[in-house]
């Protein structure tokens, strides 16, 4: 009888405080009615008006319901608080996009876990796509070099390669090789491009500077702006560039050439907005200052493309906007070789363009190459620049071809 009794109270209890509820939700939502949360820490934009009436009919409710939740009053909270109660709490990651590893370090899993399998060695490159491979690069090679211009291929090594002690014990390595090492070692034994692996000068460096300056970000899955000073500084010697040593990147040579390395609180982090915790987790910036008195003008977007002569080139692209985004330029008058580089690859190019800048007198970067782009900047040296979980790129069929060349029509 008592137990009815209590049951009748709560419910009658419920019916009022339920529709409460319900109301201050309601006012919430209408009170920001076209006002989106910030999705930024999720790496994306919000689903706007414009998108949901331009969706198919088939699959306008979805992009409507992805619209309102985008809308939902305090979601930027709670998306943040279910990031926090994984990343502290249960000590994982909110993201399937991202491994939590040991000591703060976290991990880029990759489309379908890529980059994961790639680590335990069991992504493998078919014979097929291994032959397709070295026919685009050795074509490549000899179209450049037809015309006068140096071909250099520099892959860049994941960093769960690099900082293997990190990843979780529980993510086992199967095979010491992926396809990234079938792709190098085939490159090196069946042709003569000249290629740049960086994981051996990455290797020596940490075994030979145990506790020294870290080459990636920690909650990136990028190099930081040390990696790629000494990814690039490899490349600058490769190119003959007095100066630069392809295996001493310890304190006391760095401190001989008047380098030094300013740490600086750094929280535009990729991995940390695909665990929603941008306002919340923050690393190491890791600047390298003093490497030359020839600092290059760095322009980039629209602007770059017009000092290079490739503006008209995008004018009939779908997203002019995008398409521009990408392009980076250095001009340095006082930089000491005259030849022109081509730079083109996948986002971890993007750090080396001040760097190379500083000697030569100009820097064309871009995550592509074409012939129209390719004539338009003239360069004396094509380098293509990709991270192991990009290798796939290798084999991709627009590198430039004769067929396109619009000194042949």
């Amino acid at each position: 009888m008592n137990e009815t009794k209590i049951t009748k109270n709560t419910a009658r209890l419920w019916l009022v405080i339920f529709p409460g509820i319900m109301l201050l939700a309601l006012v919430g939502f209408l009170a920001l009615m076209g006002k989106p949360v910030s999705t930024e820490s999720e790496n994306r934009n919000p689903v706007t008006w414009d998108e949901v009436m331009a969706a198919p009919l088939e699959e306008k409710s979805s992009v409507f319901e992805s619209w309102f939740n985008d809308r939902f009053p305090l979601r930027g909270e709670l998306t943040i608080g279910n990031g926090l109660a994984d990343y502290f709490v249960f000590g994982d990651s909110a993201s399937s996009q991202v491994v939590r590893g040991k000591e703060g370090w976290c991990f880029y899993r990759g489309d379908e876990d890529y980059c994961l399998d790639q680590y335990k060695g069991i992504e493998n490159c078919s014979d097929e796509t291994m032959g397709e491979i070295l026919e685009n690069l050795t074509n490549t090679r000899d179209y450049l070099a037809e015309r006068g211009i140096d071909f250099i291929v520099m892959i860049v090594p994941g960093k769960q390669r690099i900082y293997s002690e990190y990843m979780p014990d529980e993510i086992k390595v199967i095979d010491e090789k992926c396809n990234t090492d079938e792709v190098v070692s085939a490159i090196r034994e069946n042709t003569d491009i000249k290629l740049l692996w960086l994981e051996e000068n990455f290797e020596k460096y940490k075994s030979e500077n145990p506790g020294g300056t870290p080459l990636y970000y920690k909650l990136e899955s990028h190099w930081n702006d040390f990696g790629a000073y000494v990814g690039t500084s490899v490349l600058l010697s490769e190119l003959g560039v007095k100066g630069y040593e392809k295996d001493d990147f310890s304190s006391e040579a760095l401190f001989e050439r008047g380098i030094t390395i300013t740490q600086k609180k750094q929280t535009e982090l990729d991995l940390t907005k695909l665990m929603n915790l941008s306002s919340v987790l923050s690393d190491t910036a890791y600047e390298v200052e003093g490497y030359s008195e020839n600092i290059p003008e760095i322009f980039k977007g629209k602007d770059a493309a017009e000092v290079a002569g490739t503006a008209g080139l995008f004018e009939n692209e779908e997203s002019e906007d995008e398409a521009y985004s990408e392009i980076i330029i250095s001009e340095n008058d006082s930089a000491p070789d005259k030849r022109k580089i081509y730079l083109y690859g996948d986002s971890f190019s993007r750090y080396m363009v001040s760097y190379l800048g500083s000697e030569f007198s100009q820097v064309y970067r871009n995550d592509e190459i074409d012939n129209e782009q390719l004539f338009a900047v003239s360069p004396d040296v094509v380098v293509f620049e990709i991270v192991e979980r990009n290798i796939g790129r290798l084999d991709d069929e627009d590198i430039v071809t004769e067929a396109d060349d619009p000194q042949k029509q």
